[in-house]
Formats: structure tokens, C-alpha cells, sequence
């Protein structure tokens, strides 16, 4: 496949990290439409140019005045963000799960002792 041109980090200036909330994500408008002028109503999928503007870097006002949006870069913040979303819920698990072992252990021994009086 063809590479993104202007990937190499040692080329960037950041302005700051981003990371998308997953109430963000989860409550952005996501439909099928075609276009009002689209006389063939060709069927697209999508969002909402006005929702994402809170984002920078993915809308930008086209030459015509309308909203427009960078897809590739959205999907790739959205993605990052959601990967980083699920290994705070599996930390979580993996300390719920070590908590409940200790106390599964913890149980499990004061049995035995039961047991042996």
C-alpha cells in the first residue's frame, strides 16, 4: 500500500497530546445520508462535521464555506483512544481479579484451619 507521506516524527512540532474520552466517542452521531444535491442519492456513511469541531486538526472550512473532515486523522485518534480506554478497563480488571484472588486465598486458609480444629 502507499504510505502517509509526513509520518516521521523528527519533522513535527507537537502542539499537545490527544486523547479522546470514550463518552466523547460513544455519543458522536454516526448515519447513512446522501448529499441534498446528490440527484443519484448515492448512499455514504458517516458523522458530523459540527460535532468534531471540539477536535482540531480534523475539520476545516472548505473553500465553498461548508464543514469539511479529515476521516484518516479522526480514525486514527479515535482508535489510540480507544486502545488506551481498554488497557485502563483491563488494568482495572487485572487489580480487581489480583484483589479477589487474595481474598479467594485468604478464605481458602481460614477453612483449612477450620478444618484442623
Amino acid at each position: 500500500g502507499t504510505l502517509t507521506q509526513n509520518s516521521d516524527i523528527r519533522y513535527k512540532i507537537i502542539h499537545k497530546d490527544l486523547e479522546l474520552g470514550l463518552q466523547t466517542m460513544a455519543e458522536a452521531p454516526c448515519f447513512e445520508y446522501h448529499f441534498n444535491e446528490d440527484e443519484n442519492m448515492t448512499a455514504n456513511i458517516g458523522t458530523s462535521a459540527q460535532y468534531w469541531q471540539v477536535v482540531d486538526g480534523v475539520t476545516r472550512v472548505n473553500e465553498d464555506g461548508r464543514l469539511g473532515m479529515d476521516y484518516s486523522s479522526l480514525g486514527v485518534v479515535m482508535a489510540i483512544s480507544l486502545a488506551k480506554e481498554l488497557s485502563k478497563f483491563e488494568s482495572e480488571t487485572d487489580r480487581r481479579i489480583r484483589l479477589l484472588e487474595e481474598e479467594n486465598a485468604k478464605l481458602r486458609k481460614e477453612i483449612n484451619e477450620l478444618k484442623t480444629v
